[in-house]
């Protein structure tokens, strides 16, 4: 296991799988598919994309539950579902892009 400084200073674990980044903020450690089974779970339909560097998460979600919602509620929504892993460590420094269809659609 790597130990990287992170923003604060602090050292923070960082591991890898084959294939499967192992993000590890802490003493419990999620994989990018574990979060985009959670993010799934909490908002069916969803299309999510999951990246980072193993301390910060690059979470892109795209639904059309986001429409008519500002920026910080589309956020606050997707914050929701991540509360549990949020409070226990397993996730640290979540980066969220939440779009709709259309948006998604757009910008590529």
């Amino acid at each position: 296991m790597l130990r990287r400084v992170g923003p604060c200073g602090f050292a923070a674990p960082v591991t890898a799988q084959l294939g499967h980044r192992r993000i590890h903020t802490g003493s419990i450690a999620m994989t990018e598919d574990e979060i985009r089974a959670l993010v799934m779970a909490g908002m069916p339909g969803a299309e999510v994309a999951v990246g980072g560097d193993g301390y910060h998460i690059d979470l892109t979600v795209v639904s059309d539950a986001f429409a008519g919602l500002t920026r910080v509620k589309r956020q606050q929504l997707v914050y929701g579902v991540l509360a549990d892993a949020i409070r226990s460590g397993a996730l640290h420094a979540v980066n969220i892009r939440a779009q709709t269809v259309a948006e998604s659609r757009a910008a590529h």
